[in-house]
């Protein structure tokens, strides 16, 4: 039945009848529990680590709304991904940590002051690159469950809502996207209020209604969210220089660059795999990490076994007499290394394929969360009653005897490789208590069957790399198909390739930790610690000093084999490096001020660090090349150097940074290119606390003090202090960039709560002076500074003028970057504009207007419209009251004229005045050559805006020289007042 207005009455009927019934009733009740258990669980992660895996792994696959998975610690009435992990691919763990992080926060604020949900959200959706992909369907069934007066929005109710808003005639949908959930709330009541259905009001009811709509009665079912466009990524592209490029291909292997075809993919039989497995043809490669599966995994894989279900393919890799990587047998296999005669390495499958190994053979250890072995049994009273609950597969800590076993119908699967006997022991023994004897043979028919195809007629897919595929290849193909337990990293595969070496790495990393203690910590949140001191290795002791995953797969062999140098001493030097390069990175008071791992900008600078500590420590210049150190890393910061190619960047940053070591003039390319566009820094836009930028200030204002205002304590002497807002969230949330680092520094919980509670500067400034400082406002004003704080700052903070407070702070982050990259002075500044960045052109012209202070004077003779939209795109009316324009009379016609009143109309209810005059005499204009744009404390020369725009190479640059302008403003005329002396100047000129 089309839903139209006539027929809503029946369609409601239908409904209550449904709803009425054990379908609506139970679910029902499973909502009504899953907001029970939600709630249970923000307690339960209130007091968690927010950076341990628990954590982590809690939100993903407990907080988020997900059905029932392998993983899911919560099944959910509102599903939105069967596993999040494979559905927003290319995150590495840093990325869910911070994720679960911000999904915690948002659920966590929400519950403690729901009126402030849309600032929440805000919040949430300005690390675009984290939040993106995550919609309504995945955070309202969160928010419904803390707060019942807000619905749930999911793929459900927007079909429901956008159906009957065409029968109701509102020209509106609704969107899945979070920012738009208030939005969705407000058409949810809508709706509601439109059907007339009192019950519906009941919001739990409303998203049964959608469900019942939706899924059952149009029979559409579709959970998974729409996606939002990609975000935007800068990505830099240079010229390759071709003879480079053709001395440094590596041609002499021509054969690793030929394609490999894969093999569609093998089926195998469980008895093969246990014959493979107990002969030691099929081995693991010797990672020593171990069978990990609980005694539940194990069920559930025999379950689906029993049932003929698909339990995924297997990836093996085929090798020769001497595989690439030391072996070990599957755990359970009673054989000895040198008897292994392996022909597969398993990459993918160690869990299902052992977990078969302890079902069938029942080896003598306990399964993980277990005290005493397992044993696995089919219980065929339930397989008969046609009953598929789990208890067909049940576990006993003990074997049963065999007449125990007839006895409780159990089948044990140890018996499985000779079931034949206990089938017909089982047959005799139901013989002997029954006389009906074709029931007896029919079930001992039916169990035979059923075990003989378990064991040899149940095919597992698998798929063969071939042997001519080298690792680095294998492991790129595993890390991109792996979908089943954990990952097999590059350390784990050196582990064992380094074992053929005697080699013990895992000792060596082991033992690592105990001596420097500060790399377990690391570890905890960066698992590639112990890959950075192999990275760092590499930059220091391979001939090319790369160190991309193939580098360090072959380390051995392109490091030590070709040399006499000892694995052990070097691997210990490296570490002690690395070690001094996070204790540099974490010194609040001549390091580089990063208060904990957690405020790390880019954690793959660790190696690099490492290996150019080393290198200082053999100089004889060590207080330039720390000098130049410092620079590099700030510079690699404030320019993002480290957001894309890291190991390539790596590489190239070493070698050059060597060389300046040596040489003054050879600046780095990251050096030189952060210098360039320093101008093009926007601190008010930088937001996300996962910013490389955003964690540099926070880092800078560490080195400076940041000295608390209720202790006076530098958080060098109280790294418990965290990061907030200096004009609280909760009052100024209407104002743009309220989120900047511009508006954030290091505070203690007591400092916060009072700047939360007085909710103004201008009331908590007040009391701190009084409380702290007894009235000493000189000696507040210090610890001001502490914070990038001027005096004219501190002005605005007592007249709560947040958009002046953010101009000066920013004036003054700006000249501490600029010093820490080495741009000391401006008359040196420039900002290079070229045609290959064109957007970062206009940023550049865009922050050179921001940056003027109380007036602009501009002088260009051709200027143009261009220039305008700049104006309008970037002036800061808040500090720029003043804005005066020169122009050349053939720059003059009507079209610039109405374009400009209407610039001066907008910028005037700005209180903003504005002026554009024309110079008509001929001795002037050909007088005037360059361009200029001067402010109150600053100059500076500049290319046209249509250059700009064309992107044409030129230069913006800071000068002390100030032209006459004042003169030519007052040998000029007026485009508006003065317009028909202008127009007659035109005439005399063309004639």
């Amino acid at each position: 039945m089309d839903l139209t207005k006539e027929n809503l009455h029946v369609i409601i009927s239908e409904f209550r009848e449904w709803f009425k019934g054990n379908d609506g009733q139970r679910h029902f009740n499973n909502i009504e529990k899953e907001k029970q258990d939600v709630k249970d669980l923000m307690k339960k992660l209130k007091p968690m680590d927010k950076n341990s895996p628990e954590f982590v792994d809690w939100v993903l696959y407990g907080l988020l709304p997900y059905f029932k998975t392998k993983f899911a610690k919560r099944v959910s009435t509102f599903p939105v991904f069967l596993n999040i992990k494979l559905f927003l691919k290319n995150r590495n763990e840093e990325d869910w940590t911070i994720l679960a992080n911000m999904i915690y926060d948002l659920a966590h604020n929400f519950q403690e002051t729901p009126n402030k949900l849309d600032i929440w959200i805000k919040d949430f959706i300005s690390d675009k690159a984290r939040s993106r992909m995550i919609q309504c369907g995945t955070i309202s069934p969160i928010i419904f469950c803390i707060n019942e007066s807000f619905p749930v929005v999911n793929n459900r109710v927007r079909h429901t809502y956008n159906e009957f808003a065409t029968v109701f005639g509102w020209n509106d949908i609704m969107s899945q996207k979070l920012e738009h959930y208030l939005d969705n709330v407000k058409k949810c009541q809508k709706l509601i209020d439109a059907l007339g259905v009192e019950e519906l009001r009941n919001l739990t009811i409303f998203d049964e209604f959608c469900y019942w709509y939706d899924y059952i009665y149009k029979g559409e079912n579709d959970e998974e969210e729409e996606t939002e466009s990609d975000v935007e990524v800068k990505t830099r592209a240079e010229e390759v220089n071709l003879p480079m490029f053709l001395e440094s291909a590596q041609l002499s292997n021509l054969a690793k660059f030929e394609p490999h075809s894969l093999r569609n993919p093998e089926r195998i039989k469980i008895d093969q795999i246990i014959s493979n497995a107990s002969n030691g043809k099929w081995v693991l490669p010797n990672f020593q990490r171990y069978f990990d599966w609980k005694k539940n995994d194990v069920k559930e894989l025999l379950k689906s076994i029993f049932n003929d279900y698909y339990v995924g393919a297997l990836l093996l890799w085929d090798v020769g007499k001497e595989p690439e990587l030391d072996p070990m047998p599957i755990m359970g296999v009673d054989i000895r290394k040198d008897e292994l005669k392996p022909n597969s390495i398993i990459l993918d499958g160690q869990q299902r394929i052992t977990s078969l190994y302890y079902a069938l053979r029942a080896p003598n250890f306990p399964l993980r969360g277990s005290s005493a072995p397992l044993y696995f049994y089919i219980n065929f009273s339930e397989f008969f009653n046609q009953n598929e609950s789990s208890d067909i597969i049940e576990i006993l800590p003990r074997k049963l005897g065999r007449d125990e076993s007839f006895k409780k119908r159990l089948f044990p699967f140890y018996e499985l490789e000779k079931y034949s006997e206990w089938v017909d022991g089982f047959e005799d023994f139901m013989l002997k208590a029954s006389t009906d004897q074709d029931k007896i043979r029919s079930i001992r028919r039916i169990i035979d069957k059923k075990l003989r195809h378990v064991i040899d007629g149940f095919e597992i897919p698998y798929i063969s790399l071939p042997e001519t595929m080298e690792l680095p290849q294998v492991t790129d193909i595993f890390e991109k198909i792996n979908t089943m337990g954990k990952v097999l990293s590059v350390f784990d595969l050196l582990i064992a390739r380094l074992s053929k070496y005697e080699i013990e790495l895992k000792t060596h990393w082991e033992e690592s930790v105990k001596r420097f203690p500060k790399l377990l910590e690391y570890y905890k949140s960066i698992d590639k610690i112990p890959i950075y001191i192999l990275q760092a290795i590499s930059l220091c002791y391979n001939k090319t000093s790369s160190c991309k995953r193939e580098d360090i797969l072959n380390i051995y062999q392109n490091v030590f084999e070709p040399t006499d140098l000892s694995f052990e001493e070097i691997w210990n030097e490296m570490t002690e490096y690395l070690n001094k390069g996070i204790l540099k990175i974490e010194n609040l008071r001549d390091g580089f001020g990063v208060k904990d791992r957690n405020e790390l900008p880019f954690a793959p600078m660790i190696p690099i660090l490492a290996a150019l500590t080393k290198e200082i420590e053999s100089r004889h210049n060590k207080v330039d090349c720390y000098k130049k150190l410092g620079t590099w890393y700030w510079t690699s910061v404030f320019s993002n150097a480290y957001s894309g190619a890291v190991d390539s960047q790596l590489t190239a940053d070493f070698k050059e940074m060597k060389d300046w070591f040596s040489d003054d003039t050879k600046i780095p390319k990251t050096v030189d290119r952060a210098r360039r566009e320093f101008a093009t820094l926007n601190l008010r836009e930088i937001q996300s606390k996962s910013s490389a930028m955003y964690r540099g200030v926070l880092s800078l204002l560490a080195l400076e003090g940041a000295n608390d205002f209720n202790t006076n304590q530098t958080l060098e002497n109280a790294r418990n202090n965290d990061k907030d807002h200096l004009f609280p969230k909760a009052e100024f949330h209407s104002m743009r960039n309220v989120n900047s680092i511009l508006n954030i520094s290091w505070m203690s919980d007591e400092t916060n709560r009072k700047i939360k509670r007085y909710k103004k500067p201008s009331a908590y400034v007040k009391e701190f002076i009084k409380e702290k400082y007894g009235g000493n406002e000189k000696e507040f004003l210090k610890v001001l500074e502490s914070h990038f704080i001027n005096k004219n700052a501190y002005d605005c903070m007592l007249r709560d003028d947040f958009q002046g407070f953010i101009s000066e702070r920013e004036k003054v982050v700006l000249g501490k970057i600029k010093n820490a990259i080495g741009l000391e002075g401006t008359v040196q500044d420039h900002t290079l504009i070229t045609p290959e960045q064109p957007f970062s052109n206009r940023v550049a012209f865009w922050n050179t207007i921001k940056s003027c202070d109380s007036y602009i004077y501009w002088v260009d003779k051709y200027f143009s419209k261009e220039g305008l939209e700049l104006l309008s795109q970037s002036l800061d009316t808040n500090k720029t009251k003043t804005v005066k324009i020169i122009i050349s009379v053939e720059k003059a016609d009507e079209k610039l004229r109405s374009l400009f009143k209407d610039f001066r109309e907008e910028m005037k209810n700005k209180n903003t005045i504005c002026e554009l005059r024309v110079i008509t005499d001929s001795k002037l204009k050909s007088s005037i050559h360059d361009r200029w744009i001067l402010s109150k404390n600053s100059c500076f020369n500049i290319p046209s805006p249509d250059t700009v725009a064309r992107g044409q190479y030129s230069e913006i640059k800071a000068t002390e020289n100030r032209p006459p302008f004042d003169d030519w403003w007052t040998r000029s005329l007026d485009i508006i007042n003065n317009w028909n002396e202008i127009q007659k100047s035109k005439e005399i000129i063309s004639k």
